[in-house]
């Protein structure tokens, strides 16, 4: 290939400026000043369509004229952002395969760069929208790629004016081409109602991204085969993750902290959320729990803390909802703590299995109602109240089981309700402390009830005990 040392000149940076010069539009590199940059004939920079860069122009109309230099080829382009534009009144469409929008790279593995990319100042757009059909019908098939910027608001009024980060569009009329491989890796979004908005694809990727201090972090509709992995997704007065009618998602090596719900499914399938940290980031807000499943999934290996030992989550750590019939969710290997209930099943779950949790709540590590075919196995659960299941939900004990409970002494006795009693439990007394009176524990167990007793009838100790199955 041919390649153009520091202080030569080809135009403008397009593919007519060389050829106009007998040049190969594909064998082109230039090498920049700074030794360590090659520019591809394919890049298209906003500069050169008059985009200013300065927090404050309007560059949305020279962001769109290179995007649009770049949808003019058989191939694509990319798009390469040095400084952070901004937009208003509305944002920037992408209608061709192949398109990438790059920024600048942080150096770190993960980390989104700042110093690149779009600053939003008026309200109700999406600063991106891809699959968004021109005259003609043409549509992005495929290829779009996002990489190494940010998109942030004007300020942190911007997380309630109905902007969106990137947007992929369901086409209008019914019709359209669901888009195929896109990829969103170390994209920033800040301060807007919608981080990325992901309607209609095949196999999207979101990567090492950080989407903080907006509305709702990333919510996915009708797409399969999706991937969200490696982001932090933080602060969020909304939902950080929400899918809708989705099939065969990957939730993983997340850090996510939602002011309602971590991650919510509702008519979704084959969804595998593990590996991930769920925390509840926010003193206020409704504060409902860690993750709401609404059709089958596999919840295994996260950690679920409540926030600022606020014990709040009152649906559970992992809620699984009654609103379609839920089979074959399993929640496997998981650490609960500083929350009021571990783990809910709502009216409709069946066939679900809780195994090998680590649950500290500070009311009921389980919650069943009006539940069916549920299954435990092996899990330590501990909080202030009984591991009950209430709400007539019938829950099948298996062995393994051991459950920490408290109560206290009224005049030397303590009945304690328990699910998984049976002619083969074993109840281990413990004490809190010694005993006020000097009495001494003993338990027997009856059914569904152990009773305690002091061998001091007056004693009024708190006390705790382990339930082993």
């Amino acid at each position: 290939g041919l390649t153009v040392g520091p202080g030569v000149t080809l135009g403008t940076g397009s593919n007519q400026a060389l050829a106009a010069r007998g040049g190969t539009a594909t064998d082109l590199t230039v090498t920049g000043t700074n030794g360590n940059v090659a520019k591809a004939i394919n890049v298209f920079y906003p500069e050169d369509y008059g985009a200013v860069g300065d927090r404050v122009t309007n560059d949305r109309a020279a962001i769109q004229a290179a995007i649009d230099a770049a949808s003019s080829g058989t191939t694509g382009g990319i798009v390469q952002l040095s400084k952070m534009y901004a937009l208003s009144g509305t944002g920037v469409l992408v209608h061709h395969a192949n398109i990438e929008i790059r920024g600048i790279s942080s150096g770190s593995y993960w980390g989104p760069s700042v110093s690149c990319g779009f600053i939003i100042t008026s309200p109700s757009f999406a600063a991106i929208t891809v699959n968004e059909p021109v005259a003609g019908g043409s549509y992005a098939t495929g290829g779009f790629v996002a990489r190494d910027f940010s998109i942030v608001g004007a300020d942190g009024t911007y997380k309630t004016k109905g902007n969106t980060g990137i947007k992929f569009a369901r086409a209008s009329g019914g019709g359209g081409v669901a888009l195929d491989c896109p990829l969103i890796q170390r994209v920033n979004c800040q301060w807007i109602a919608t981080g990325l908005q992901v309607d209609r694809c095949d196999s999207p990727q979101i990567r090492d991204c950080r989407i903080c201090d907006d509305g709702e972090g990333i919510t996915l509709n009708s797409s399969f085969n999706a991937t969200i992995s490696g982001c932090i997704i933080w602060d969020h007065t909304a939902i950080g993750i929400y899918c809708y009618n989705v099939s065969s998602i990957a939730i993983t090596n997340n850090s996510i902290g939602s002011s309602q719900w971590g991650v919510s499914t509702t008519l979704s399938n084959n969804v595998a959320i593990t590996a991930n940290n769920f925390t509840q980031n926010s003193a206020t807000g409704t504060k409902l729990g860690g993750v709401r499943v609404d059709g089958n999934a596999n919840i295994s290996s996260n950690v679920f803390y409540g926030s600022l030992g606020s014990n709040d989550w009152t649906y559970g750590c992992v809620y699984v909802a009654g609103y379609s019939p839920n089979e074959g969710v399993n929640i496997i290997g998981n650490r609960m703590q500083s929350t009021a209930v571990g783990i809910r099943f709502d009216g409709g779950a069946q066939k679900c299995v809780s195994l090998g949790n680590t649950i500290v709540a500070t009311t009921y590590p389980h919650v069943a109602g009006n539940s069916a075919k549920l299954y435990s196995l092996g899990n330590i659960t501990m909080g202030t109240g009984s591991d009950l299941f209430s709400g007539g939900g019938a829950f099948t004990p298996m062995s393994g089981q051991r459950t920490l409970v408290s109560g206290t002494l009224v005049s030397g006795t303590a009945a304690i309700p328990h699910q998984y009693m049976t002619s083969k439990v074993q109840v281990q007394p413990t004490t809190s402390g010694t005993l006020a009176n000097a009495g001494v524990l003993s338990v027997t167990v009856s059914g569904t009830t152990a009773t305690v007793r002091s061998s001091n009838a007056a004693d009024t100790s708190t006390f705790s005990l382990f339930i082993e199955q």
